[in-house]
């Protein structure tokens, strides 16, 4: 799964009429999260739905509160509800750089059949459309355990 928003396997983006680099996401999914696009993919297969379309995942701190400020100031295009703060976000990185919550772009009807299955039959999981204001395209979920950094030791 590509953590990155809106690519599919390219390094580069058309920005202005200049190939720009990609910048670098500012932390992975977390394996929770993962597992929870994971069971999403397979219930929409099952389903004979779509598959889910991956919209964002990690933010990092100055990119919340960038949102939070857009919002605030009326710029709601692309925000269908005000991002939570950074301390409480699970779209921001942890210490350990692990993010558990990431936004899908499928259509209103697929998020709500996905949506109430999920927060039915995940454990830990948690949809923005039961939430008032509605965040329809948001999931994320309680890790089940403590991560440390990939890559932080050798096996």
């Amino acid at each position: 799964m590509n953590c990155r928003p809106c690519t599919v396997d390219a390094d580069y983006v058309l920005r202005n009429d200049q190939v720009e680099p990609l910048p670098t996401p500012p932390g992975t999914l977390g394996p929770d999260a993962r597992a929870l696009y994971r069971f999403i993919e397979i219930f929409a297969a099952e389903q004979n739905l779509e598959p889910p379309h991956l919209l964002s995942t990690c933010r990092s701190r100055e990119e919340q509160l960038n949102l939070q400020r857009r919002w605030d100031a009326g710029d709601r295009e692309g925000i269908r509800a005000r991002p939570a703060d950074p301390d409480t976000s699970k779209h921001v990185a942890d210490e350990h750089g692990i993010c558990h919550a990431f936004d899908l772009f499928n259509s209103d009807s697929w998020l709500r059949t996905v949506g109430q299955h999920v927060v039915k039959t995940f454990p830990g999981a948690r949809w923005g459309g039961n939430w008032l204001p509605p965040d329809l395209p948001h999931f994320d979920v309680q890790p089940s355990r403590r991560w440390i950094r990939a890559a932080s030791f050798k096996i």
